[in-house]
């Protein structure tokens, strides 16, 4: 019976699966970009940006509204410029090219 209902309501589709998903990456990515970025998450950060990206790359574009997309850009550009400002050494340097490039790929499928 639940599982009818969950159909239903469109609680069991692909597409709410995905939204789902990125959503919860787009939190998660929130989290790693407040703590203590990029001496500790930096390594997490394009981790989970990556997986941002696989998604939107699955078709989970359609289904988010304009504030979800001006939410994950903004927090893929804070942490390219928490990076890019933190630079000390080449991980820092890496992990600001990593970003800048998954935010670029973001940016054109968005």
């Amino acid at each position: 019976m639940l599982e009818v209902l969950k159909e239903f309501l469109g609680l069991e589709t692909p597409q709410f699966a995905k939204r789902t998903e990125f959503l919860n990456l787009a939190s998660e990515l929130e989290r790693c970009v407040e703590a203590d970025f990029p001496s500790k998450t930096g390594g997490r950060v394009v981790d989970v940006a990556k997986r941002i990206r696989s998604v939107l790359r699955r078709g989970a574009v359609s289904e988010l509204d304009t504030q979800e997309r001006v939410r994950v850009l903004k927090m893929l550009n804070r942490a390219k410029v928490r990076a890019l400002v933190s630079t000390r050494d080449d991980r820092g340097y890496e992990i600001f090219r990593s970003l800048d490039s998954i935010t670029s790929d973001v940016a054109s499928i968005i």
